[in-house]
């Protein structure tokens, strides 16, 4: 899926995150993050949850998710003061909040290859002893 908000598209098939049509380089496990309270847009998400599916193969604190989040508030240039796209639920969790909008995804390229050849010319004798 792709979405957008602002100046900012995600691409979850690519694991990438542009703003005004640059990459912002995050963490995968940040960009988990994202994609999670996306998915999850207007919903509060609370802090195991997010543990949970983002974390879900190792052992972490609290601690991982809230940098995490500091670095999507740094990439989205998003105050938490005055947030425009995540709002925090002090002890609680996490709230995507901006209007976002789900981009039509484009699906995987196909290769124009010719078709596949099925005359074996001047072969026939051979062709009949393969298939008897």
């Amino acid at each position: 899926m792709t979405y957008r908000f602002g100046d900012v598209t995600v691409d979850q098939r690519a694991g990438q995150l542009q703003r005004s049509g640059r990459v912002v380089p995050l963490e995968p496990r940040a960009f988990h993050v994202l994609c999670v309270l996306i998915e999850h847009a207007g919903e509060l998400v609370d802090h195991q949850t997010l543990l949970d599916l983002v974390w879900s193969d190792v052992a972490v604190t609290p601690h991982s998710l809230t940098e995490a989040i500091s670095q999507l508030r740094r990439a989205l240039d998003d105050d938490p003061r005055r947030p425009r796209v995540i709002e925090t639920a002090h002890r609680r969790g996490y709230r995507f909040i901006a209007a976002i909008e789900q981009l039509p995804s484009i699906g995987p390229a196909r290769w124009r290859l010719p078709g596949r050849l099925v005359t074996l010319i001047g072969r026939d004798a051979d062709l009949a002893g393969l298939i008897d």
